[in-house]
């Protein structure tokens, strides 16, 4: 039908505009490179001048009303050009190989940087958790040396609190002999201590 065939052609013609290189764009087969790195494409003449036929079919001025039409079959038009040249399609298959080459590398430098990078994070991430675990035992380490200082402080108050105790209570049977001493002397009687009142 008329609608299958329109929508067909759009679809051929998208395709070509999609296209990022010559090959792509008459759909034949990429080029690729030997052993020695150097360019291999098995597409003789005839081969692109018929692929430049069947594609020009849905694009043709002539024969497409579509509004994107001439772009295709313009863009169709420079990639028999180039590739059905031999010196220009020759430059052109060179480039287009050293180009994949050089992303391919890239590519594989980048994946290999980001598994370096991902080991340089993990150990990071290791070092941060090693040093947070020492932080926290110094912390604890800390505590408990301020805990022992206190407790050694306490004890040491408390006992001389209880030796200046003892030294009171030593002074004041002192000072009580002392009185009494000098009462039997005088023929008087010892003053008795006073109990404290109860409340």
């Amino acid at each position: 039908s008329v609608f299958v065939m329109s929508e067909k052609e759009s679809s051929a013609i998208r395709a070509i505009l999609r296209a990022g290189n010559h090959f792509d764009v008459l759909m034949l087969s990429k080029p690729y490179a030997d052993l020695m790195g150097e360019p291999v494409w098995d597409i003789s003449t005839d081969q692109v001048d018929r692929a430049f036929r069947k594609r020009s079919l849905c694009c043709h001025p002539d024969k497409s009303k579509h509004p994107d039409a001439p772009q295709a079959f313009s863009l169709i038009k420079t990639a028999k050009a180039c590739l059905g040249s031999a010196l220009d399609g020759e430059a052109y298959i060179r480039a287009f190989v050293r180009e994949q080459k050089t992303a391919w590398e890239g590519n594989w430098v980048t994946a290999t940087e980001a598994v370096q990078n991902k080991g340089r994070v993990c150990q990071m991430r290791g070092d941060a958790q090693q040093s947070q675990s020492e932080d926290v035992l110094d912390a604890m380490h800390r505590r408990r040396e301020r805990a022992s200082v206190m407790m050694r402080r306490r004890e040491q108050e408390a006992a001389r609190a209880q030796s200046m105790k003892k030294t009171e209570e030593e002074m004041l049977e002192e000072l009580e002999g002392e009185a009494g001493v000098n009462c039997e002397s005088k023929g008087t009687a010892a003053p008795q201590r006073v109990a404290a009142p109860s409340a």
